[in-house]
Protein backbone atom coordinates (compact mmCIF):
# COMPACT_ATOMS: atom_id res chain seq x y z
CA UNK A 1 0.00 0.00 0.00
CA UNK A 2 2.70 2.27 1.10
CA UNK A 3 4.43 1.43 -2.30
CA UNK A 4 1.18 2.36 -4.38
CA UNK A 5 0.71 5.44 -2.26
CA UNK A 6 4.12 6.85 -2.99
CA UNK A 7 3.27 6.29 -7.02
CA UNK A 8 0.35 8.06 -7.05
CA UNK A 9 1.67 10.97 -5.12
CA UNK A 10 4.83 10.93 -8.04
CA UNK A 11 2.32 10.74 -10.60
CA UNK A 12 0.12 13.67 -9.61
CA UNK A 13 2.23 16.16 -7.76
CA UNK A 14 5.79 15.66 -9.44
CA UNK A 15 7.07 17.30 -12.29
CA UNK A 16 7.90 15.55 -15.54
CA UNK A 17 11.88 15.16 -15.05
CA UNK A 18 11.27 13.82 -11.71
CA UNK A 19 8.50 11.58 -12.17
CA UNK A 20 10.01 8.52 -13.51
CA UNK A 21 11.60 6.18 -10.76
CA UNK A 22 14.38 4.57 -13.64
CA UNK A 23 17.54 6.11 -14.49
CA UNK A 24 16.82 8.81 -11.62
CA UNK A 25 16.73 6.38 -8.60
CA UNK A 26 18.64 3.76 -9.96
CA UNK A 27 15.79 0.94 -10.82
CA UNK A 28 16.22 -1.28 -13.15
CA UNK A 29 14.36 -3.53 -15.46
CA UNK A 30 14.40 -6.61 -13.32
CA UNK A 31 13.09 -4.78 -10.15
CA UNK A 32 9.18 -5.19 -9.78
CA UNK A 33 9.25 -1.65 -9.05
CA UNK A 34 10.18 -1.14 -12.68
CA UNK A 35 6.77 -2.36 -14.09
CA UNK A 36 5.03 0.00 -11.71
CA UNK A 37 6.87 2.89 -12.70
CA UNK A 38 6.21 1.90 -16.58
CA UNK A 39 2.32 1.70 -15.92
CA UNK A 40 2.74 5.17 -13.92
CA UNK A 41 3.84 6.53 -16.94
CA UNK A 42 1.38 5.18 -19.21
CA UNK A 43 -1.38 6.61 -16.84
CA UNK A 44 0.49 10.09 -16.77
CA UNK A 45 0.36 10.18 -20.59
CA UNK A 46 -3.65 8.79 -20.73
CA UNK A 47 -4.84 11.43 -18.70
CA UNK A 48 -2.93 14.27 -20.73
CA UNK A 49 -4.72 15.17 -23.35
CA UNK A 50 -2.61 17.78 -25.35
CA UNK A 51 -1.30 14.96 -28.33
CA UNK A 52 1.97 17.39 -28.01
CA UNK A 53 2.32 17.19 -24.35
CA UNK A 54 1.93 13.74 -24.77
CA UNK A 55 4.71 13.47 -26.98
CA UNK A 56 6.65 15.29 -25.10
CA UNK A 57 6.33 13.21 -21.88
CA UNK A 58 7.03 9.98 -24.07
CA UNK A 59 10.43 11.72 -24.96
CA UNK A 60 11.33 12.45 -21.62
CA UNK A 61 10.33 8.56 -20.67
CA UNK A 62 12.74 7.75 -23.63
CA UNK A 63 15.67 9.64 -22.04
CA UNK A 64 15.02 7.85 -19.06
CA UNK A 65 15.29 4.51 -20.81
CA UNK A 66 18.75 5.56 -21.83
CA UNK A 67 19.87 7.03 -18.40
CA UNK A 68 18.62 3.22 -17.69
CA UNK A 69 20.75 1.97 -20.56
CA UNK A 70 23.52 3.66 -18.85
CA UNK A 71 23.26 2.29 -15.35
CA UNK A 72 22.20 -1.40 -16.45
CA UNK A 73 25.99 -2.73 -17.00
CA UNK A 74 25.05 -6.01 -15.37
CA UNK A 75 21.84 -6.19 -16.53
CA UNK A 76 21.20 -9.26 -18.58
CA UNK A 77 19.74 -9.40 -22.15
CA UNK A 78 16.58 -9.63 -21.43
CA UNK A 79 16.32 -6.62 -19.37
CA UNK A 80 17.90 -4.75 -21.55
CA UNK A 81 15.41 -6.14 -24.18
CA UNK A 82 12.62 -4.53 -21.92
CA UNK A 83 14.57 -1.27 -21.86
CA UNK A 84 15.05 -1.02 -25.64
CA UNK A 85 11.51 -2.71 -26.46
CA UNK A 86 9.86 0.40 -24.25
CA UNK A 87 11.91 3.06 -25.68
CA UNK A 88 10.26 1.53 -29.36
CA UNK A 89 6.95 1.44 -28.18
CA UNK A 90 6.66 5.09 -27.00
CA UNK A 91 7.97 6.13 -30.22
CA UNK A 92 5.47 4.43 -31.79
CA UNK A 93 2.87 6.11 -29.74
CA UNK A 94 4.39 9.53 -30.95
CA UNK A 95 3.77 8.76 -34.40
CA UNK A 96 0.09 7.56 -33.64
CA UNK A 97 -0.18 11.04 -31.79
CA UNK A 98 1.37 13.20 -34.34
CA UNK A 99 -1.83 12.84 -36.32
CA UNK A 100 -3.57 15.34 -33.55
CA UNK A 101 -0.82 17.40 -33.51
CA UNK A 102 -1.76 21.48 -33.73
CA UNK A 103 1.32 22.67 -32.24
CA UNK A 104 5.23 22.19 -31.13
CA UNK A 105 6.23 20.16 -34.02
CA UNK A 106 9.49 21.63 -34.09
CA UNK A 107 10.49 20.95 -30.61
CA UNK A 108 9.54 17.34 -30.77
CA UNK A 109 11.30 16.91 -34.01
CA UNK A 110 14.38 18.18 -32.18
CA UNK A 111 14.14 16.13 -29.28
CA UNK A 112 13.93 13.29 -31.22
CA UNK A 113 16.68 13.95 -33.74
CA UNK A 114 18.86 13.81 -30.82
CA UNK A 115 17.50 10.70 -29.58
CA UNK A 116 18.46 9.01 -32.85
CA UNK A 117 22.21 10.28 -32.04
CA UNK A 118 21.72 8.74 -28.48
CA UNK A 119 20.25 5.42 -29.80
CA UNK A 120 23.01 4.65 -32.37
CA UNK A 121 25.61 5.51 -29.16
CA UNK A 122 23.93 3.47 -26.53
CA UNK A 123 23.71 0.43 -29.39
CA UNK A 124 27.41 0.03 -29.74
CA UNK A 125 28.01 0.36 -26.15
CA UNK A 126 24.97 -2.38 -24.64
CA UNK A 127 26.72 -4.53 -27.80
CA UNK A 128 29.64 -4.38 -26.24
CA UNK A 129 28.67 -5.91 -23.12
CA UNK A 130 26.73 -8.57 -24.12
CA UNK A 131 27.83 -12.14 -24.89
CA UNK A 132 27.48 -13.29 -28.78
CA UNK A 133 24.70 -14.81 -28.40
CA UNK A 134 22.79 -11.76 -27.34
CA UNK A 135 23.81 -9.45 -29.74
CA UNK A 136 21.70 -10.43 -32.41
CA UNK A 137 18.67 -10.36 -30.80
CA UNK A 138 19.98 -6.51 -29.25
CA UNK A 139 20.81 -5.33 -32.51
CA UNK A 140 17.40 -6.41 -34.18
CA UNK A 141 15.87 -4.35 -31.30
CA UNK A 142 17.88 -1.39 -31.44
CA UNK A 143 17.69 -1.23 -35.25
CA UNK A 144 13.65 -1.86 -34.96
CA UNK A 145 13.33 1.23 -32.39
CA UNK A 146 15.32 3.36 -34.82
CA UNK A 147 13.44 2.53 -37.63
CA UNK A 148 10.66 3.48 -36.29
CA UNK A 149 12.07 6.53 -34.98
CA UNK A 150 12.83 8.17 -38.27
CA UNK A 151 9.02 6.80 -39.81
CA UNK A 152 7.96 8.96 -36.45
CA UNK A 153 10.25 11.94 -37.40
CA UNK A 154 8.76 11.85 -41.33
CA UNK A 155 5.03 11.58 -39.58
CA UNK A 156 6.00 14.73 -37.46
CA UNK A 157 7.03 16.47 -40.26
CA UNK A 158 3.38 15.93 -42.79
CA UNK A 159 1.64 16.65 -39.44
CA UNK A 160 3.40 20.18 -39.21
CA UNK A 161 3.17 20.77 -43.15
CA UNK A 162 -1.01 19.43 -42.63
CA UNK A 163 -0.97 21.86 -39.79
CA UNK A 164 0.33 24.99 -41.67
CA UNK A 165 -1.15 24.18 -45.35
CA UNK A 166 -5.21 23.61 -43.02
CA UNK A 167 -4.74 27.12 -41.31
CA UNK A 168 -3.47 28.72 -44.72
CA UNK A 169 -6.72 27.62 -46.78
CA UNK A 170 -9.09 29.12 -43.85
CA UNK A 171 -6.99 32.04 -43.28
CA UNK A 172 -7.44 32.85 -47.46
CA UNK A 173 -10.56 32.42 -47.23
CA UNK A 174 -11.66 34.94 -44.47
CA UNK A 175 -9.36 36.90 -46.66
CA UNK A 176 -12.21 36.80 -49.79
CA UNK A 177 -14.30 37.96 -46.75
CA UNK A 178 -12.30 41.01 -45.10
CA UNK A 179 -10.94 42.52 -47.87
CA UNK A 180 -7.15 42.12 -46.75
CA UNK A 181 -4.32 39.59 -46.69
CA UNK A 182 -5.00 37.29 -43.95
CA UNK A 183 -2.39 34.83 -44.87
CA UNK A 184 0.00 37.87 -45.21
CA UNK A 185 -0.99 38.88 -41.50
CA UNK A 186 -0.33 35.09 -40.40
CA UNK A 187 2.89 34.91 -42.32
CA UNK A 188 4.33 37.80 -40.51
CA UNK A 189 3.40 36.70 -37.28
CA UNK A 190 4.97 33.06 -37.51
CA UNK A 191 7.06 33.43 -39.96
CA UNK A 192 6.30 31.35 -43.12
CA UNK A 193 5.99 27.87 -42.44
CA UNK A 194 6.77 28.24 -38.97
CA UNK A 195 3.69 27.17 -36.14
CA UNK A 196 3.28 27.66 -32.66
CA UNK A 197 0.75 27.87 -30.42
CA UNK A 198 0.63 31.27 -29.03
CA UNK A 199 1.22 32.93 -32.80
CA UNK A 200 -2.21 30.40 -33.58
CA UNK A 201 -4.02 31.79 -30.50
CA UNK A 202 -3.33 35.53 -31.27
CA UNK A 203 -5.07 34.94 -34.67
CA UNK A 204 -7.89 32.27 -33.57
CA UNK A 205 -8.68 35.51 -30.92
CA UNK A 206 -8.89 38.06 -33.83
CA UNK A 207 -10.98 35.55 -35.62
CA UNK A 208 -13.35 34.61 -32.99
CA UNK A 209 -13.76 38.42 -32.54
CA UNK A 210 -14.86 39.30 -35.45
CA UNK A 211 -15.90 36.05 -37.63
CA UNK A 212 -17.78 33.03 -36.95
CA UNK A 213 -15.78 29.58 -36.92
CA UNK A 214 -18.21 26.87 -37.69
CA UNK A 215 -16.42 26.27 -41.21
CA UNK A 216 -13.08 25.21 -38.86
CA UNK A 217 -15.14 21.86 -36.37
CA UNK A 218 -13.07 23.37 -33.75
CA UNK A 219 -10.03 21.55 -35.19
CA UNK A 220 -7.56 24.38 -35.12
CA UNK A 221 -8.76 27.74 -33.63
CA UNK A 222 -9.28 26.45 -30.36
Amino acid sequence: MKKIIFLFTLLFFQPVSAFSLGGQYGIMPDSLLWNADITAEKIKVAITRDPTEKANLRLAYIEERFEEMDLCSKCDSKSTLKIINNYEENIVAIEADSRNMLHGHDRVLKNIEAHKIRAKEKKEVLLGRVDEHARETITKAFDSAIIRTNTAEQRILDSKHEVDMLIKSRLTEYSNEVGFDVPKVYDTLVGTGAIDRASVEKIAAYLNKHYTLDGLDGKVFL
